[in-house]
């Protein structure tokens, strides 16, 4: 389990490696099971032994964010959770889209977002960050960029590609024919616009990379998993 800090030192962001298996089989409905090696690498991060649930929501390439509670019947559909409740751990699972990890240090809100082309357009990182400031308060949002497909590997035509420079620009686009897109770009620009520190970006690709899953290189039903929690909270 990989663990990058937030800048007071308190937020944590934390994501896993092929090596930490596949977290897909680790979770029971929106729960990841307490037995889990996975919730095991999760707990040493946060400095906890119990008191704390990681939870996830249904992903679906939407622009839908939803706040963490523990009292969800049923897996609710969304590409972001946020959390203003240091108990609730907020996480996405990915294996070649952008998973971000949002936290705000003035109140300890907590945020995990799943960002593949179609949530970048459709607004679910905008979404996410919107819902910590207007909702919950938040004032100072920092950012992490977890584990995602490189802008090397990620070839981008057709329709969908006009759809996303209308969005983005065509400087998200590189390679000699401007044919493939790099979805850090994109997010970073978001941030630009949004006025959101990145702290931390993992700069080894999904798919080039042997660290982690990637749906583009045949692992099309493992998944790691990003979230953002407390320390010692």
């Amino acid at each position: 389990m990989q663990v990058a800090y937030f800048s007071d030192g308190q937020g944590i962001c934390f994501y896993s490696e092929r090596t930490d298996g596949d977290t897909c089989s680790m979770y029971h409905g929106h729960k990841l099971s307490t037995e889990s090696a996975c919730h095991e690498g999760i707990a040493s991060c946060l400095g906890q032994s119990n008191g704390f649930e990681v939870i996830r929501v249904a992903q679906y390439h939407s622009n839908d964010v939803v706040e963490a509670s523990h009292f969800w019947n049923d897996v609710p559909q969304a590409d972001g959770i946020v959390s203003g409740d240091r108990s609730l751990v907020p996480t996405v699972m990915v294996a070649d889209c952008v998973p971000v990890g949002l936290y705000d240090k003035t109140k300890g809100i907590t945020a995990a977002v799943h960002a593949g082309w179609k949530g970048l357009v459709a607004g679910v990182i905008e979404n996410a960050i919107d819902f910590m400031t207007a909702q919950l308060g938040a004032s100072e949002v920092e950012a992490v960029i977890g584990p995602h497909i490189c802008a090397r590997c990620y070839e981008f035509i057709g329709p969908e590609s006009q759809i996303v420079a209308k969005s983005f620009g065509s400087e998200c686009f590189v390679g000699e024919d401007h044919s493939f897109l790099d979805l850090s770009a994109c997010v970073k620009k978001i941030f630009d616009t949004k006025g959101v520190s990145m702290i931390y970006e993992e700069k080894d690709c999904t798919l080039c990379s042997e660290r982690f899953f990637s749906y583009r290189g045949g692992d099309t039903t493992q998944r790691i998993i990003l979230g953002v929690g407390v320390v010692g909270e």
